[in-house]
C-alpha cells in the first residue's frame, strides 16, 4: 500500500460526526457523569425512515431491550443490554442517529435545611410588599413547578393548585396517559396523574411562588392567588433522569396545548440542574420557548463560574431561560452559589422559609429557593401585564437593584426587585435594546444589528424606528415592520471608500407617543491591501517527493507591490520555502517537499 501525505494551508477542514465513530476520549467522558445504566437519548436524523429496535441492533452489541419516543417530540429513549464506552461510541456510527447521549441523572439544588423561624426576608428585600398594592396574583396564569412533586393538600397550597377543569392526556414512557378531571399535575416518574411530593424540595419552592397570602396563617407565596401545576420528575431522594425531565417540559406544553385559556402555562420553575449540557434538553426548553413559557432555572450550588464550568439547564443559550443566582439578606453572593455573566440576576435564596410536607413550614437555603422567588415574580406580573416571553423576561431583568456583590458576578449585576418590574409593567413607556450593540467590519462589507423594541403598561402593537447618525457613504435601515417585543434588523451597508474609524448611530423608537433609544458603534476598518487564497487548498503527495499548492492574490485599493507568502504550522517531516509573488504578478506555486 502506497503512504501518501496531505499539505494543507490556510484553510479549515471541517468534518460531519453524525454517522462515524465517536472519539473514546469523548465517549468516557460523557459516561462519567451520573447516568442511567446502558439507557440513552438518541435522535434520528429527519430524513430517516420510522425506527424500530432492529435498526439499531448491529450497533448495540446486539442488546437492544427497548426502543420508544419521548412524549411528542423527536427523542426516543433506547435501553440495552449493557452500557459502557464502546455501546456508546458504536451507536454514534448509526448512519441515521443524528445525535446520542447517555440518558444522565438530574438533582434538586438543595444545600441546607435550617431551623424554621418564620422569617420572611426574601419577599421583603426584593419588594414585594410594594408590589402587592398593584398585584397580588391571578389563577387565570400558570406556573408549572417541575420538581419533586407538590403536597398539593397542604393547606397553604391547596387553593392555589391547578385543577385539571375536564380529562387530559400526556405521553407517558409506555405510552399515553389519561388523566381524569380534577387530576392535579402529572408525575412523569410513574406516568400517572398524582405528582404528591415525597421529598419536599418541590412544595417549598411552590410556596415560594404562590403559598396563599393574607389568610391568617403559615407563609405568604410572592403571589398571594396563584395556579400551580405540579410535574414531577424527581424521586424521594431528589434526584431523576433526563428521559423523565423531557417527558415532565413535554407534558407542560402538550397540557397548555390541550386547555388553553383553562392552563394558561407561561412559566416554568425549574431548580435542578447537573454539570455539562444537553442537546435533548436544549430542544424541549426551546419547544417551551415556542409555547411562551417563560423557563427560570437555578445557577447551581457548587459556588462555580458558569462561564468556564456549565450547569445545565441554567446555560442553555434559549431566549426564554432566565438563570438566577443566589444571595443573602445583605445582599451578597450566597456562598454556595454559582455564578459567572452567563448568570442573569441574583434573588434571596439563604434561610428562606415556604411550605413544607404534611402541612409544616421549613427553611431551606439554595438557588433551588431563588429560582422560585424569580418564578412567583414573573407570575405576580403577569397577573396585571400583558406581555409574552421576551417582554417578561426583559421586564424583570432591566428593574433589578445593582448591588456590590454581584457586580461582575451575573449578567445584570442586579438583585430581582418585584416593585420595580412591576412598574415598569404597569407604567405606559417603550423600550429598545441591541444584541450585541457593537460591530466590526470592513469597508465595503455590511452589517446586521438585532434590536429588541418593547413597551410596558398597554404600550402594544406596533411603532417605528428611526436610525440617525450615519457618516457619508453608509446606509441604514430597518428590516420590516417593528411590532414590540419582536426583534427586528437594522441592516447597515459601507462602501469601498468608508473611512476607517469608530461610528455611532442612533437607534430611535417610537410607540405611542413614547420614546426609547439605544446606541449602535459600527467600527470600520480598512479595506486590506490584498486578499490570498490557496486555489488548490489540499494537496496530495507521494511521501519522499514534492507537490506544489497554487496560490492566488488579489490586490485593492491601488496596491502594485510584492506579497510574501510563508507557510506555517506544518506538520514535522514536511518543510516548504516562503513564495514571492513579484509586483504584476497574482498567482505562484508553494513547493514543499
Amino acid at each position: 500500500m502506497r503512504n501518501y501525505l496531505a499539505a494543507v494551508f490556510l484553510f479549515l477542514t471541517l468534518s460531519s460526526a453524525w454517522g462515524q465513530r465517536m472519539d473514546p476520549t469523548r465517549a468516557a467522558r460523557m459516561l462519567r457523569r451520573p447516568h442511567a445504566e446502558a439507557q440513552f437519548i438518541i435522535k434520528f436524523r429527519e430524513a430517516a425512515v420510522a425506527p424500530d429496535a432492529d435498526s439499531v441492533l448491529p450497533y448495540s452489541g446486539g442488546g437492544v431491550r427497548e426502543l420508544r419516543r419521548i412524549g411528542d417530540g423527536e427523542f426516543h429513549l433506547l435501553q440495552t443490554e449493557t452500557g459502557g464506552q464502546e455501546v456508546l461510541a458504536s451507536l454514534s456510527e448509526h448512519p441515521e442517529i443524528e445525535y446520542i447521549e447517555p440518558n444522565y441523572v438530574i438533582s434538586v439544588n438543595k444545600t441546607a435545611n435550617d431551623p424554621y423561624f418564620g422569617q420572611q426576608w426574601g419577599p421583603k428585600k426584593a419588594e414585594a410588599e410594594a408590589a402587592w398594592d398593584y398585584a397580588t396574583g391571578t389563577r387565570q396564569t400558570v406556573v408549572a413547578v417541575i420538581d419533586t412533586g407538590v403536597d398539593f393538600n397542604h393547606p397553604d397550597l391547596a387553593a392555589n393548585i391547578w385543577a385539571a377543569p375536564r380529562p387530559f392526556t400526556f405521553n407517558g414512557a409506555a405510552g399515553v396517559v389519561s388523566c381524569p378531571a380534577g387530576s392535579r399535575g402529572v408525575n412523569a416518574i410513574t406516568s400517572t396523574c398524582v405528582p404528591m411530593d415525597d421529598n419536599g424540595h418541590g412544595t417549598h419552592c411552590a410556596g415560594i411562588i404562590g403559598a396563599a397570602g393574607n389568610n391568617g396563617s403559615g407563609v405568604a407565596g410572592v403571589s398571594w392567588t396563584a395556579s400551580i401545576l405540579p410535574v414531577k420528575f424527581l424521586n424521594s431522594k431528589g434526584s431523576g433522569l433526563l428521559s423523565d425531565a423531557l417527558r415532565a417540559i413535554d407534558s407542560v406544553v402538550q397540557i397548555k396545548k390541550q386547555f388553553g385559556a383553562e392552563a394558561n402555562v407561561r412559566v416554568i420553575s425549574a431548580s435542578w440542574g447537573f454539570a455539562g449540557s444537553s442537546i435533548s434538553l436544549e430542544s424541549a426548553i426551546a419547544a417551551a420557548n415556542t409555547a411562551d413559557i417563560l423557563f427560570v432555572a437555578a445557577a447551581g450550588n457548587t459556588a462555580a463560574n458558569n462561564d468556564t464550568r456549565s450547569s445545565f439547564p441554567a446555560n442553555s443559550t434559549q431566549p426564554n431561560v432566565m438563570s438566577v443566582a443566589a444571595t443573602d439578606q445583605a445582599d451578597a453572593l450566597a456562598s454556595f452559589s454559582n455564578y459567572g455573566l452567563k448568570v442573569h440576576l441574583g434573588a434571596p435564596g439563604v434561610s428562606i422559609a415556604s411550605t413544607y410536607l404534611d402541612g409544616q413550614y421549613a427553611m431551606l437555603s439554595g438557588t433551588s429557593m431563588a429560582t422560585p422567588m424569580v418564578a412567583g415574580a414573573a407570575a405576580l406580573l403577569l397577573s396585571t401585564c400583558t406581555a409574552n416571553t421576551a417582554a417578561l423576561r426583559q421586564h424583570l431583568l432591566a428593574s433589578v437593584d445593582a448591588v456590590p456583590g454581584l457586580a461582575g458576578k451575573t449578567e445584570t449585576g442586579g438583585r430581582l426587585n418585584i416593585y420595580k418590574a412591576i412598574r415598569r409593567c404597569a407604567t405606559p413607556s417603550a423600550t429598545l435594546s441591541a444584541t450585541p450593540s457593537s460591530r466590526t467590519i470592513q469597508a465595503g462589507q455590511a452589517t446586521a444589528y438585532s434590536l429588541l423594541p418593547g413597551g410596558g403598561g398597554g404600550v402594544t402593537g406596533s411603532g417605528t424606528i428611526a436610525i440617525t447618525g450615519a457618516p457619508a457613504g453608509v446606509t441604514a435601515s430597518v428590516a420590516g415592520p417593528v411590532t414590540l417585543d419582536t426583534a427586528v434588523n437594522v441592516n447597515v451597508t459601507t462602501t469601498g471608500a468608508t473611512a476607517a474609524g469608530t461610528y455611532n448611530l442612533t437607534a430611535t423608537l417610537t410607540a405611542s407617543t413614547y420614546k426609547a433609544t439605544v446606541t449602535l458603534t459600527m467600527i470600520v476598518q480598512a479595506v486590506p491591501l490584498f486578499t490570498f487564497t490557496a486555489t488548490a487548498p489540499a494537496a496530495a503527495i507521494k511521501a519522499g517527493t514534492s507537490g506544489t499548492v497554487a496560490v492566488a492574490i488579489t490586490r485593492a485599493a491601488g496596491f502594485t507591490g510584492a506579497v510574501v507568502v510563508t507557510p506555517q504550522t506544518l506538520p514535522a517531516g514536511i518543510t516548504a520555502a516562503p513564495l514571492t509573488i513579484a509586483s504584476g504578478q497574482t498567482t505562484g506555486s508553494l513547493i514543499v517537499n
